[in-house]
């Protein structure tokens, strides 16, 4: 055990004390079920989903996309450098492309949605064409100091992380996340 002397320089309770006060950390090593089960409960009330959820759609997500993207890539490098065409209307095709096959694959494989296809359909458009836009951009943008190969790489992984997959889970498939079917009035 652990006392110190008080002392009023140290805690100055009262000047007259000259008690001992255990200052004797009482900590204990949390097992692994209960540090899960204590930050599932903090993550609960603050209204933030278990992270343990969000692996498997991740990588799913990531895999859909990485498909894509090889698709989107073939056609943007084969159209920029066999045929000429710009790099950014290349980039622009490519990202069309690619973006019906990535639909397809998130919708039915990275978050096995069964939500409404319509309205799905149109977040998942309105999601892409400020990726593709983003991907455009960036593309543009980083071009002359990187190189077509460099600027567009780096611009899809950027757009794919900070962008893409963030509304892909909040907003496009967001009630396949949640395991709850969408009401006509939630979904809109």
């Amino acid at each position: 055990m652990v006392a110190i002397l008080h002392h009023k320089a140290l805690c100055p309770i009262s000047e007259t004390t000259s008690e001992v006060i255990d200052v004797t950390p009482r900590l204990r090593l949390a097992t692994h079920r209960e540090m899960k089960s204590s930050s599932d409960t903090f993550a609960a009330e603050a209204g933030v989903r278990s992270v343990g959820r969000l692996r498997p759609t991740l990588g799913r997500s990531a895999v859909a996309s990485g498909v894509a993207t090889l698709l989107d890539g073939v056609i943007a490098w084969s159209l920029t450098l066999l045929l000429y065409v710009p790099g950014t209307a290349s980039t622009l095709i490519g990202a069309v492309a690619g973006g019906v096959m990535n639909w397809l694959l998130n919708r039915h494989w990275a978050f096995r949605s069964r939500g409404a296809v319509g309205r799905e359909a149109f977040r998942y458009a309105l999601v892409s064409a400020v990726a593709a836009l983003l991907n455009t951009l960036g593309v543009a943008w980083l071009e002359a100091p990187l190189g077509f190969r460099g600027a567009w790489l780096v611009t899809r992984v950027g757009v794919f992380c900070g962008f893409t997959f963030v509304l892909f889970r909040a907003f496009v498939f967001r009630h396949a996340i949640r395991g709850t079917a969408p009401s006509s009035r939630e979904d809109r």
